[in-house]
């Protein structure tokens, strides 16, 4: 059965189960609350958000996305239950501001069932302009939330860009493909103790762009099929299946240190 906005117009439904962890941190994602029709969460920009090309990247937007729309989807986990991310794609419509500013991220639960929860939001500049739209598909597993570990420390709060930041490098391949090298931290996991979501997203955008330039990014589709390890060096791939003057579709996976992949993503690229 279909429960989406059973509490009804101006109802609060179940609260947010909000838990930060090193990735939300990292990401200087805060003040993440509300309920599951209304969840809200802000990030503060600055030098780290730059992608490889010395621009802001979307990749930015990854963490805030999987907390603010998963948050919505597992306020509605039955009891001794937590969610797992099965989707999350976003498209991208304006670019990001790196001016040290805050953005908005906004959800709400558009289904729910014993199973599942789906989740759709935006993400916002401080003058209300939209700068991204997304949608994300939870699945609920038995288990709690594990207590939060810290973020890795890096050398400096915003020194670096995003890759910098992480601990990663991106290589640029034979035939215009790219790889993005991660050596995974128990800090880089989500409340279930694997990767955070968020983080994989990140990293396929960055690969993708770097795969691209000068296209841009305008949307990723990540669907995620394993857990992804908090240990490790971990490869993210990309394949171009398309490549014209003024758009491209890749693809893009994480891969754990023995070649399975954890996340499958495909990206539409745009000029600028």
């Amino acid at each position: 059965m279909d429960h989406a906005h059973a509490a009804g117009p101006g109802s609060p439904g179940p609260p947010v189960p909000y838990v930060p962890s090193g990735p939300e941190h990292a990401f200087r994602v805060v003040d993440v609350g509300g309920d599951a029709y209304d969840c809200v969460g802000t990030m503060r920009t600055g030098p780290w958000i730059l992608g490889a090309d010395g621009t802001p990247s979307h990749a930015a937007l990854g963490v805030l996305l999987d907390v603010v729309l998963g948050g919505t989807a597992v306020a509605h986990r039955p009891e001794r239950h937590w969610g797992v991310t099965i989707d999350l794609y976003a498209t991208f419509c304006a670019a990001l501001p790196g001016d040290g500013g805050v953005l908005t991220a906004r959800a709400t639960t558009g289904h729910r069932d014993a199973s599942a929860a789906v989740a759709t939001g935006t993400v916002e500049g401080a003058g209300g302009q939209t700068l991204a739209v997304a949608t994300q598909r939870v699945r609920f597993v038995p288990g709690d939330p594990l207590p939060p570990v810290p973020a890795p420390a890096r050398d400096g709060p915003d020194d670096g860009d995003l890759l910098t930041m992480l601990g990663a490098r991106g290589v640029i391949g034979v035939d215009g493909e790219a790889e993005v090298v991660l050596e995974a931290v128990p800090g880089l996991a989500n409340p279930g103790g694997t990767m955070h979501g968020g983080i994989q997203f990140a990293l396929a955008v960055e690969a993708v762009a770097a795969a691209v330039a000068p296209l841009r990014v305008a949307s990723l589709h990540m669907t995620y099929v394993r857990p992804g390890p908090v240990d490790g060096a971990v490869h993210v791939r990309t394949a171009t299946s398309y490549r014209g003057r003024t758009a491209a579709v890749v693809g893009a996976q994480v891969l754990r240190a023995d070649g399975k992949p954890c996340a499958i993503g495909t990206a539409t690229c745009t000029a600028v």
